[in-house]
């Protein structure tokens, strides 16, 4: 080096360094760090440090650009990418995202009495007045009851 480095280039040199923590393998961590030595010194090839080490100068850069790849995605995304999406907001109700404007204008579920998931107007249709018919669902109750009483009857036969 012909001049010393700046207080920066140190920081970014180290916070680049950290990166190797990012690929888990040794092989591709070291091929990754050999190609980059490369890189920034003259007189160096990848092609020559992969022959030392006995590999194929192939089989190298396929380990660093998997390394790459293992930085680039960890330093691309989150953990915690989904709990941090900010496109799935608008269409939350609940207390946490309330200063956000709903996407679609329409009467809050508050309004119409539905306070939860149970609540008896969480099956009215939005689109008529008619309450919902479940009459299915009580007959089906009903053939059920049956068949376990003929059930219980005919195991005590």
């Amino acid at each position: 080096m012909l001049r010393r480095p700046s207080a920066k280039m140190i920081s970014q040199t180290e916070e680049a360094v950290s990166w190797l923590a990012y690929v888990e393998r040794e092989d591709e961590r070291s091929a990754l760090a050999a190609w980059c030595r490369c890189a920034a010194t003259k007189g160096l090839h990848f092609k020559a440090w992969c022959r030392k080490q006995g590999s194929n100068p192939k089989t190298g850069r396929a380990r660093k650009n998997r390394a790459l790849m293992a930085v680039y995605s960890s330093l691309a995304r989150s953990d915690m990418q989904n709990n941090e999406s900010k496109l799935i907001e608008g269409f939350l109700r609940s207390p946490a995202s309330g200063q956000i404007d709903t996407n679609i204008a329409d009467e809050p579920d508050e309004a119409r009495g539905v306070l939860t998931w149970r609540s008896d107007a969480a099956f009215t249709s939005i689109i008529t007045d008619k309450p919902a018919d479940f009459s299915w669902a009580q007959k089906r109750w009903e053939r059920r009851k049956q068949k376990q009483a003929a059930k219980r009857k005919q195991e005590a036969a």
